[in-house]
């Protein structure tokens, strides 16, 4: 418009660093060997998958076991799942795979107990994981970690996840966002559906 100028807004976004999530994920993994409770392994392999993988809380929580194809080193987001309702393809690192591949030995001996334990990450009392929950626990994690409560959360770990790979060069200057195998139109091929 003529006569109004645009005016250039600067943003400071509060993200975790590699430092500050080098040290919460050290906190972590010092608390579950002082306390050494299965509920606590499980919120720290959500919260390394979710840094890793840069998936949506949501999603995370709403997993089956058979989404994980533990051989093949990736999960399947499955469409009803998806916020875009499209089926994609996650690729996951080793230690990420192992601490899964636990989870999922563990929690098949709590469903022979309690056979309505369906999804991927539930609580010893059978309950799922909510995105409130989850959301506390990471704030208590933050508080443990002495890193500021409002640069852990959820989302955040999305973020993150984008950072880093961008940093590392694995999106950005013409790479897909979706780098590499992560797009749906890899599932079909990934994914015995």
């Amino acid at each position: 418009m003529n006569g109004i100028e645009k005016c250039k807004v600067e943003v400071e976004y509060n993200f975790l660093n590699d430092y500050e999530a080098k040290r919460f994920l050290s906190k972590l993994d010092k608390e579950f060997r002082r306390k050494g409770d299965f509920d606590l392994l499980r919120e720290i392999c959500i919260v390394k998958f979710m840094l890793e993988t840069g998936i949506r809380a949501s999603e995370c929580l709403q997993l089956l076991p058979s989404d994980v194809f533990l051989n093949q080193s990736y999960i399947h987001i499955r469409a009803e799942i998806a916020k875009n309702r499209k089926a994609r393809i996650v690729p996951i690192s080793n230690p990420v795979l192992h601490c899964l591949s636990h989870i999922i030995r563990e929690q098949r001996k709590i469903e022979l107990v309690k056979p309505e334990c369906t999804g991927l990450w539930f609580k010893k009392d059978g309950t799922r994981y909510t995105y409130g929950s989850l959301s506390k626990r990471i704030k208590t994690f933050a508080k443990w970690a002495e890193i500021p409560k409002e640069k852990v959360y959820c989302h955040n770990f999305r973020h993150y996840c984008a950072t880093s790979r961008l940093k590392a060069g694995e999106i950005g200057n013409g790479r897909p966002a979706n780098y590499g195998s992560y797009r749906s139109e890899n599932v079909e091929a990934l994914c015995p559906l």
